[in-house]
């Protein structure tokens, strides 16, 4: 019996499932932040509402974390190998840092963008009623993705 065949053995046999069942959760959520964003932006953007408008940009980095998620647990499931022969697991910690600068980037601009329009002080449009037909939205389908997740979990 081989070292990989050891690391491997020591998997638990319902592992793989909760894997899978992560791993569709996770693209659930990203295709239903990809939708949320493309709607947040355009709602944000025709009627007025600069706070919709950030909270789709902020749904566009929940895509992006998401991806990160993705391509983390892939990695770091990888049976231990010659280099890495504990495993692989030392790559989620990158990826928290990926996703930790990411959303500190996409901060800072946004607060930049708001400061700078905040000093500009041009005219102010009221935000029309379609704006809290989307953040309605918004708010049912996270609380949709929450319990499934709370479901799988």
């Amino acid at each position: 019996m081989t070292d990989q065949q050891t690391f491997s053995s020591q998997e638990p046999k319902g592992l793989p499932q909760e894997r899978r069942a992560a791993s569709r959760v996770t693209v659930i959520g990203m295709l239903l932040d990809g939708v949320l964003g493309i709607l947040k932006v355009i709602a944000g953007t025709l009627f007025h509402s600069q706070a919709l408008l950030v909270d789709g940009i902020h749904s566009f980095t929940d895509v992006a974390s998401d991806l990160v998620v993705l391509g983390v647990m892939r990695v770091s499931r990888q049976a231990p190998d010659q280099d890495h022969p504990y495993g692989h697991q030392r790559i989620e910690t990158m990826g928290t840092m990926v996703l930790g600068s990411i959303l500190i980037a996409v901060g800072a601009a946004l607060a930049w963008d708001n400061t700078l329009r905040l000093l500009d002080g041009g005219a102010v449009n009221i935000p029309e009623w379609p704006v809290l037909v989307a953040a309605v939205i918004s708010i049912a389908s996270k609380e949709w993705i929450y319990r499934y997740t709370r479901r799988l979990a």
